[in-house]
């Protein structure tokens, strides 16, 4: 074992890897190399003799002078012949010797092939031994590391908690008023809750607020402004929550006083303006101390559109809305209200051309919200979210029936929507029916369905 508990690597040294095969594995090489040497000088010798012999052929048939007769050269002849067949012989040895150490060269490299694999194989398995032993180590090291590591952790996890509990007890005693901070922010929320509308939290239907609502509301704001005192970042869910709840307060209150004013001047005083105001203020702190969250920025939205009919302040909340959530259908309903707004302005001017781009994109920002997506906001779909989509689709496809695209498709499709919002037997939603009455005006969305055949008892069903 090493000092750093890594055993030590296996060394390529020759000392510590030697074994039998090794030696053997030695031994045929030392033996190649001496046959190679042998072959290489008998080749040599070969290629000698044989450059040599057409010289001696000459030599031998060159004769200074004709024979005297016949017996002188057979004799001569004969000589030659001799000489050829010994030559002859001497290069068929020397061939013979060549093949043969040939052979046995390559008997010997394959003896040494064979010595020196298994010579590999016994490294290899050594080093296979050695890195098994190494992954031993290793794994019985980061064990003995993780329970270190895990029993440092608890210990300083534990020393921090017993830190914080300390510091934060001599805060708690030196300023008793940052006690339970956020549960005390929390409560604040869920009183606010009981009659504010508060769509991320459960409850998003407003209803009208009688006098000791509106003093239970107040009484629990006028607590808000010590926010200002705190840094909030630690609360910031749940104070984003309270200023949208009370910046949503006084948007809808705002927005009902201003309806029930148009009734009914005389009953009813005008809204009060300020209370735009305090919408406005209260949700844009909500969105600066919460910017990740679409609720203040839903609710911004909601105000510009539907409040204050101020359609190009809210185009660049709407859409930093969708990129924080892009599967919710709030944002995608407000603009396309944006969208059916300037279709219809456009229509007021007499710019059919200009008022069906308007009123096919505020079609297909429905139809992705009611096909594409199921949630309204934080919250699922809700059955008079449903409604609401559904209506304001009928009167987009309503004015594009009226402007003689696809006429009796889209009119269908219209009626459809509008035999979904008011169900049969049903007690129909104030907000919708008040919307449905002005629709069917003169200059209504819907008026034009009256005025086709396919949808015409369709509608006259609906109404009765």
């Amino acid at each position: 074992m090493s000092p750093n508990g890594i055993p030590p690597q296996p060394s390529s040294h020759p000392a510590e890897t030697s074994g039998p095969w090794a030696r053997r594995s030695m031994a045929a090489k030392v033996i190649s190399l001496v046959l190679g040497t042998l072959i290489i000088a008998t080749a040599l010798l070969l290629s000698f003799d044989v450059i040599r012999q057409p010289w001696m052929w000459n030599h031998y048939i060159e004769v200074p002078a004709p024979p005297r007769d016949i017996s002188q050269q057979e004799i001569l002849l004969r000589e030659k012949l001799n000489n050829y067949e010994k030559n002859a012989e001497d290069l068929k040895s020397l061939v013979s010797l060549l093949l043969g150490l040939s052979s046995l060269y390559a008997l010997s490299l394959g003896v040494a092939s064979y010595f020196g694999v298994q010579e590999a194989k016994d490294r290899a398995d050594k080093t296979i031994d050695g890195l098994t032993k190494l992954e031993a180590n290793a794994k019985a090291n980061v064990q003995d590391y993780e329970r270190r590591l895990e029993k440092q952790t608890g210990d300083v996890e534990k020393h921090i908690k017993e830190f914080i509990e300390t510091e934060v007890l001599n805060v708690h005693r030196q300023f008793p008023l940052f006690r339970d901070t956020q549960e005390s922010i929390q409560k604040i929320g869920n009183n606010l809750g009981q009659f504010v509308p508060d769509g991320d939290f459960g409850r998003d239907i407003f209803q009208k607020i009688d006098v000791k609502q509106r003093v239970m509301i107040e009484y629990f704001e006028s607590s808000v402004a010590a926010f200002e005192f705190f840094d909030l970042q630690p609360f910031e869910k749940d104070v984003s929550r309270v200023y949208v709840m009370l910046g949503s307060y006084y948007s809808h209150k705002y927005a009902r006083e201003a309806t029930e004013n148009s009734r009914d001047s005389k009953k009813n005083p005008p809204p009060d303006s300020a209370d735009l105001e305090r919408a406005t203020l209260y949700l844009n702190r909500a969105h600066k101390v919460f910017p990740h969250s679409i609720a203040p920025l839903n609710e911004l939205d909601y105000l510009y559109v539907i409040v204050m009919g101020q359609n190009e302040k809210a185009v660049e909340f709407l859409q930093t809305s969708l990129d924080l959530q892009t599967n919710q259908q709030r944002a995608r309903h407000l603009m396309a209200i944006i969208e059916h707004t300037r279709g219809t302005e456009e229509l007021s001017k007499g710019n059919s051309a200009k008022a069906i781009p308007r009123f096919l994109e505020s079609l297909k920002l429905l139809d992705y919200a009611i096909d594409k997506c199921t949630r309204w906001q934080a919250t699922l779909e809700h059955p008079r979210y449903g409604r609401a989509l559904r209506y304001n689709r009928a009167c987009a496809l309503a004015r594009l029936a009226e402007l003689g695209i696809e006429t009796v498709t889209h009119a269908s499709r219209a009626m459809d929507d509008l035999e979904l919002v008011f169900p049969t037997r049903q007690e129909p939603e104030e907000q919708r029916v008040s919307d449905f009455q002005n629709d069917m005006k003169n200059t209504g969305d819907l008026c034009i369905l009256l005025g086709i055949a396919a949808t015409r008892r369709r509608l006259v069903a609906l109404i009765r």
